[in-house]
């Protein structure tokens, strides 16, 4: 593998190179370590649960909505980009996402997690 070139293949059917594995595991890494970075309490999944999902701050609608964006742009301008950054940019996330866990735990993905059933839930 090239880490000078772009991490894509190409189909004889589709018109555009579609992301590699290492651009893809990249951009998944990235989605989860958002994810733990914002905070969970059980306050605010009793308020989402009666308001049925609507988020009235902005700001919290803003996160939601950049953790989902930014590893979008991650897989489109990394088909231009060389493998390399790609790499690096799955690494970093990795490591933030280790480090995320080490400092505050799950954060975010609590309610993931417990529905998966890998944590046991303390009451």
């Amino acid at each position: 593998m090239d880490i000078t070139k772009p991490d894509v293949f190409r189909l004889p059917q589709v018109p555009f190179p579609l992301p590699g594995p290492i651009l893809l595991l990249a951009a998944i890494v990235q989605l989860v370590s958002s994810r733990m970075m914002t905070p969970y309490t059980k306050v605010e999944e009793k308020v989402a649960k009666s308001t049925k999902g609507s988020a009235d701050d902005m700001q919290v609608a803003m996160q939601k909505s950049m953790s989902l964006t930014f590893p979008l742009f991650t897989i489109i301008f990394g088909i231009s980009f060389p493998s390399g950054l790609a790499l690096y940019w799955f690494l970093f996330s990795l490591t933030q996402a280790y480090e995320q866990y080490r400092n505050s735990g799950w954060g975010g993905l609590t309610p993931w997690i417990n529905r998966l059933g890998l944590l046991k839930s303390r009451s």
